[in-house]
This record gives structure tokens, C-alpha cells and sequence, in this order.
């Protein structure tokens, strides 16, 4: 049997409802994934691991320990296209308390993006000071992909169908609003699932497939039922969720050496979030003629929903490094990364549609368009690292870095209660990663091989992980470079790999345990090339 997720916020209803009524569901989910930096930046930079934050030398150091950046002696220009395959092999499951039933998918998409572009201006001086470089260093850097696409669904649901669910949440949302005698949904009366990481935004979604004429009132003021006669549910489900967007960071960093011994260098830096979700439902009824009880509009064939959820913004936030030679041989490093303050725009828009055997008309709604304004701030990071040189024939290095997950915070204007309920659904959900890094380089005369592997730990707490499904993630890079005087070409193959679970619905009384989700085994491949000219 499934664990189910749960999540218990000791808050009201009417304080539960705003999520539902002004936020999607995906508000939380999202906030997760903004958080979480991926292994991205120049080819050299990721085909060794990402380790060269005690190495030094790569504009990649600007997005992770800026006093990388003070080891260059002449000014350059890089410029990183890369390709991505993300596919992502999904299992749809219905659970009823019984059994369990799976259906399989596959799906693939393909990006083209810009990893890095950037240019430091070295300002290398004497050896005679102390103060032997003062560089200037501007780029950007994608420090996040969110491009994925997932397929579920199944033939034959006998258990317990969407609408069905739709119009037991509409039910409760009614009882409510009985107690407190306004009109259905008002604000203040309408419940919200205590699971906030289900990609299901009800409130939307009864408000679109009740206009869309897909559940409706039984008798005034009572319950809501759905046209699916619940002794014989027979439906086929397909829908998608595709996920896109990145993080993009411009930032701008000063870096110096101090007797070319200790290194030293800040960053500022300006994150650009697009992070989009948009989901799909088709439930079509498969069951008897008799199975709607609708005399009107015949028998009922179904209804979808479409949705799109948005959200872009940008942000600020600081970068402090230092890193020393400890020996010839031996370099040490750490940094800290400041929480980053964003302004996020949300869009949302939904439309439903319901299908009748005899009539169509009001069957469908129309696109109904929301956009709000609110902030979140994203945890602080530190980490370290370690590197040896080979002499001339390369180095090897290991890293670590804490993302301090629990602590990512959302702020919504005029709203504390809510935003106080928010805050601690986010830190029951999340849970403080850790990522170990291990890379290095070999050279032989004027070519480079690289390699790498990184390890993050699962960003959520227990009680939101399903088995393996915990979306720890595991990274394998190869890299090849040649180094001339003044230009430089290299390559790099990164593939990331992590499963992880959705919910989607459920219902529960005394008799019936229903759960419907849909797992993931996701692999994201990506393939760069970083092109370097050095000038005098």
C-alpha cells in the first residue's frame, strides 16, 4: 500500500481557503524547486564534477565561490550552448485499499539553452604588491532547468473517478458554507486538502467543472454530485503535467589575490525565474447508458480540464569565497550564498469542458486568467572544498554543500495568517539537502580529460517520501578540452537521474482507502561546448 502524505496545519479553514482561492497548488512545489541549484555552467566546469570552486579559474566560479575568479591573469570570454534530453518514464498508480494498479509511460523533450556567458577583465599587477589582482568579473550563468514533461493515466478506472472527487470536495465546501451562511465558495468556507504537495488545486478545479456543468448540486443547499453513477464508475483517465522554465543569473563579481597565496571574492547576483507548470485531464466515461443521472443532457462522456500555472520574477543576492594554497599542491575553499530575495508574478488560467450525449450547450467554460504578486526568500547555502594538483598533469577535488532548505520562506501582502500557514507547510515539507561533489583532470599536453560525479540528497522530509521516490539525485560527468595560447574549446556530458511521486487525489471513510498518484524515474541528459578566447 502507498504511504499517504500527510500534513497536518493547525489553522482554519477559512485561513486554509486563500491557498486554494489566490494561490495554486503548485505555489509550494514550486518554491522547492526554485531552491535547489543543479550542476550547470561552463564544459570545463561540469565535466569535472563542478569541483573547481578550490580550483579556481572558471567563470562558473561566479555562481558558486567567486575567489575562483581572482586566479585569472589575463581577461577572457566564454560562451556555453548546450542540448538537453530530459525523459522521464512515469507510472500512473490507483490504490484502493486492496490492490494496486499501474499504467506505464515514457516521455521526452528537448532544449536548446545557453549555460554561460561571460568575460573577466583581469588586472593582473606587480608581483612586488601584495594585492596582486583586482579582476572584474560579469556573466551568466543557468543555475537551474526545469524542463520536463510527464504522461499518466489508465483504460479502465473501476475504483474512483476525478469528478467524482471533484464534487465530494465541492460537498464538504458546501456543509461549510451553511455554517457560516454566505454563498458558495466564499472566502473563509472553503477547505483545502492538508496535503500541499498534490499537484491538485481544487478550489480552480470545482470552481471549472462545476461552471463546465460536470458536478452540480443534488437538491439546494445539500450535496454535490458528479453525472457518474458511483456503483458502476467505468472511466479512462490521460492527462499530462509539463513542466519548463530555468533559472538564469546575471551576476556581477570582484575578485583579488593576496601574494598569490589567499584568494578572495564577492559576487552579486540577480537570479531570472521563469518556472511554468501546465496540466491536462481527459476523463472520459466508459460506463452504461444509465450511468448519468442527468434527464436533461443524457448521458454523460466525460469532461477535461486544461491549466497553466506561471511564474517569473527575479531576485538578489550575495556571494562570499575565499580559497588558499596551502601548499604547492594543496588548495582548501569556502564559501557562503546569501538567501536570495525574489518577486514572483503568478499567472494562472483554467477552462473546463463536460460532454453529453444530448447537449452541449454550457458544457464549457472559459479560460478564467488570475495573476498575483508575492515573495519568496530561498535558504542560504555554504560550502567547501578541497583540491590537489597533479603537478602539471591536472588535479582532483571534492566539494560539499548545505542548502538550508528549511528555511525557504514565502511572503504575501496583508495576509499573515496565511503566509504563516504557508511558511509551516513548507517546512514540513522540505527537509536541508546535502551535496557531495567528487572531480578532477587529467592533462596530456595540450588536451584535457575530466570526470565527475555529485550526490544530493532528498529535499523532502519523510513524511513526504514514497520508498525510493525521494527525489535524491545522483550525477555522472565526462568532459574533453583542448587548451591552445589563446583559444580553448571543451565538451562535457552531464546525466542526472532522481525519482520522485506526485499525489494526485484520494478519498478516505471508513469502508475505502482511495489514492491515485504517479511516480517518476527521471533522467536529464545534457550535452555542451564552451568556447574560450583569452586576450592579453
Amino acid at each position: 500500500m502507498l504511504k499517504r502524505i500527510t500534513l497536518t496545519i493547525g489553522m482554519s479553514a477559512g485561513i486554509l481557503f486563500l491557498a486554494a482561492q489566490r494561490y495554486s497548488g503548485a505555489v509550494l512545489r514550486m518554491g522547492t524547486d526554485i531552491s535547489q541549484s543543479t550542476l550547470q555552467g561552463t564544459a570545463r566546469f561540469v565535466g569535472s564534477g563542478g569541483v573547481l570552486g578550490s580550483v579556481g579559474g572558471d567563470v562558473s566560479n561566479l555562481s558558486t565561490n567567486p575567489a575562483g575568479l581572482g586566479m585569472f591573469s589575463r581577461s577572457e570570454f566564454e560562451f556555453t550552448p548546450t542540448f538537453s534530453l530530459n525523459s522521464v518514464n512515469s507510472t500512473y498508480i490507483l490504490n484502493d485499499g486492496r490492490g494496486q494498479f499501474e499504467t506505464d509511460f515514457d516521455q521526452r523533450r528537448y532544449k536548446f539553452t545557453i549555460n554561460s556567458l561571460g568575460a573577466v577583465i583581469a588586472n593582473r599587477k606587480s608581483d612586488k604588491d601584495v594585492m596582486r589582482s583586482s579582476n572584474i568579473t560579469i556573466g551568466l550563468n543557468r543555475t537551474a532547468d526545469f524542463n520536463r514533461s510527464t504522461n499518466f493515466g489508465m483504460g479502465r478506472n473501476r475504483t474512483y473517478s476525478y469528478s467524482s472527487y471533484l464534487a465530494l470536495q465541492a460537498t464538504e465546501a458546501e456543509y461549510l458554507r451553511r455554517d457560516f451562511n454566505t454563498d458558495f465558495p466564499a472566502p473563509g468556507t472553503f477547505p483545502i486538502e492538508n496535503n500541499y504537495s498534490s499537484i491538485a488545486n481544487s478550489y480552480n478545479r470545482i470552481l471549472a467543472a462545476r461552471n463546465a456543468e460536470a458536478i452540480y448540486s443534488f437538491s439546494p443547499y445539500d450535496f454535490y454530485e458528479d453525472a457518474l453513477n458511483l456503483d458502476s464508475v467505468n472511466v479512462s483517465q490521460f492527462g499530462q503535467m509539463k513542466t519548463s522554465g530555468g533559472i538564469t543569473e546575471l551576476s556581477f563579481a570582484w575578485s583579488t589575490s593576496i601574494k598569490d597565496k589567499y584568494y578572495f571574492g564577492v559576487s552579486m547576483g540577480i537570479p531570472i525565474v521563469n518556472y511554468q507548470t501546465e496540466f491536462i485531464l481527459d476523463e472520459t466515461n466508459n460506463g452504461p447508458v444509465s450511468s448519468s443521472p442527468n434527464s436533461i443532457y443524457g448521458r454523460y462522456g466525460g469532461f477535461s480540464i486544461s491549466e497553466i500555472d506561471k511564474y517569473s520574477g527575479a531576485g538578489i543576492n550575495l556571494k562570499l569565497g575565499g580559497l588558499v594554497r596551502l601548499t604547492d599542491n594543496l588548495r582548501a575553499s569556502a564559501y557562503i550564498h546569501t538567501p536570495t530575495f525574489t518577486q514572483l508574478t503568478q499567472e494562472y488560467a483554467i477552462t473546463a469542458r463536460s460532454y453529453y450525449a444530448n447537449s452541449t450547450a454550457g458544457s464549457s467554460t472559459p479560460w478564467t486568467t488570475e495573476e498575483f504578486q508575492f515573495n519568496y526568500i530561498t535558504p542560504f547555502k555554504f560550502g567547501g572544498g578541497l583540491s590537489y594538483l597533479l603537478g602539471k598533469r591536472g588535479f582532483i577535488g571534492a566539494e560539499y554543500e548545505f542548502n538550508n532548505l528549511k528555511s525557504l520562506m514565502i511572503a504575501l501582502d496583508n495576509e499573515p495568517q496565511f503566509t504563516s500557514a504557508l511558511n509551516d507547510a513548507l517546512w514540513r515539507q522540505n527537509n536541508n539537502t546535502h551535496t557531495f561533489k567528487l572531480g578532477g583532470e587529467f592533462v596530456l599536453e595540450s588536451l584535457r580529460f575530466r570526470g565527475g560525479m555529485n550526490y544530493r540528497t532528498t529535499p523532502y522530509s519523510k513524511d513526504f517520501i514514497f520508498g525510493a521516490n525521494n527525489a535524491s539525485a545522483l550525477t555522472y560527468t565526462f568532459g574533453l578540452g583542448y587548451r591552445g595560447k589563446q583559444v580553448s574549446l571543451d565538451l562535457a556530458y552531464m546525466n542526472t537521474s532522481f525519482k520522485d511521486y506526485r499525489p494526485f487525489y484520494s478519498y478516505e471513510d471508513n469502508a475505502n482507502n482511495y489514492e491515485v498518484g504517479y511516480s517518476t524515474n527521471n533522467s536529464i541528459s545534457q550535452i555542451m561546448a564552451t568556447l574560450n578566447i583569452r586576450f592579453k
